[in-house]
């Protein structure tokens, strides 16, 4: 099979780091799946909480996660384990996933929440020599997130975290529309090496703000 030129089509500009909204700027935190993430409560609170109150809306589903300073299981059962409040009210999340994406609100203050997200196919973590893999990274944001300054942009690195662009047996694209926001990936799996890992980044504002790494290992 002939070798494919790896070239970045389209530097990727989504969105911002932050939203302009009415009462002014409003953050945004990034995480990956797996990872974890902190969600700052930038309104003023009581030293203990007792009067916090978290509500998270997504696409599906809305309701309140934190009521009086406790994990509410009633809305999000699923998703209470793996919440928990810090000592000045920010809301916790572990083993973060795609549908914690979504608006948080700290007693009327939002926060936005952005999940760096990478699959495979074939999902396969070995494979033959020569084979290809297609890997998409995908950044799932909040449905109402429009900033426009202070873009950022996705990329994929290689082992050595450095970017990808000019090399051999692989392609990278973008998708013409803007959202979702995604990069892919497409790689023949040749050459000495065994283990093959990509990582995809979130950059903005010059830094990383958050990434995920996919490793396949070629069998032989």
């Amino acid at each position: 099979m002939a070798s494919i030129p790896c070239a970045l089509m389209v530097l990727l500009i989504c969105l911002s780091q932050d939203h302009m909204g009415v009462q002014g700027w409003i953050p945004t935190v990034f995480s990956s799946v797996g990872g974890d993430a902190t969600l700052p409560c930038n309104k003023e609170v009581p030293p203990d909480c007792s009067s916090t109150e978290w509500i998270y809306a997504g696409p599906k589903a809305i309701g309140e996660v934190v009521i009086k300073g406790k994990i509410s299981y009633t809305a999000f059962p699923h998703r209470a384990r793996r919440l928990s409040l810090g000592s000045d009210c920010s809301l916790h999340i572990t083993d973060v996933t795609t549908e914690d994406a979504g608006v948080y609100t700290c007693n009327s203050e939002d926060v936005y929440l952005s999940v760096l997200q990478v699959t495979a196919s074939p999902s396969e973590t070995e494979m033959e020599a020569n084979s290809t893999v297609t890997l998409q990274c995908v950044l799932h944001t909040p449905d109402n997130w429009d900033g426009v300054d202070n873009g950022f942009s996705l990329s994929w690195a290689d082992e050595k975290i450095k970017k990808l662009e000019n090399i051999q047996n692989c392609q990278i694209k973008t998708p013409v529309a803007p959202l979702p926001c995604s990069i892919t990936l497409t790689e023949e799996l040749r050459g000495p090496n065994p283990v093959h890992t990509h990582t995809c980044q979130l950059t903005a504002g010059g830094q990383i703000k958050t990434s995920v790494s996919h490793t396949i290992r070629v069998k032989g």
